[in-house]
């Protein structure tokens, strides 16, 4: 039976002088983030990340109107503008994930407001049919009743 050598990591050591511990790239004794072999074509992507994140995301101008939300289908129509501005490329898809989270967050607040507003109606509809609480039961405890 034959034992496997154990994994052996990259041959780098990193900025705080203990060994890098990534697996090191097929034919070669460092990770790809160390290869000396892949330095021209590491601090080119290095320059792309930070030109793209200089960038400015595609936003809704500043001088949009606002919305104005009040029910469901007032959601419904937002979301839709704002999927058709994703599919065009004049808005950010991070941006339109948070306005659909918001969105979902909104529906939520409607439902319950919906909700609170018809207990208050069943509420107030069962107070004026029913007694008052004290006629409405007997009392056993003092030995009345039975």
């Amino acid at each position: 039976m034959k034992l496997s050598q154990p994994m052996r990591g990259c041959g780098a050591k990193t900025r705080s002088g203990s060994p890098c511990a990534a697996v090191p790239a097929p034919g070669s004794e460092f990770c790809p983030f160390h290869d000396p072999a892949n330095t021209a074509a590491q601090r080119e992507a290095r320059r792309e990340g930070g030109r793209r994140r200089s960038q400015p995301r595609a936003a809704v101008p500043p001088d949009a109107p606002d919305v104005t939300i009040t029910g469901v289908k007032d959601v419904c129509a937002l979301l839709t503008d704002t999927i058709n501005h994703v599919r065009k490329g004049t808005l950010d898809g991070r941006i339109a994930n948070t306005v659909g989270y918001l969105a979902s967050v909104l529906i939520r607040a409607l439902e319950v407001g919906d909700l609170e507003a018809r207990l208050a109606a069943l509420e107030a509809a069962t107070r004026s049919t029913q007694p008052p609480p004290s006629t409405m039961y007997r009392s056993y405890s003092n030995g009345e009743g039975a």
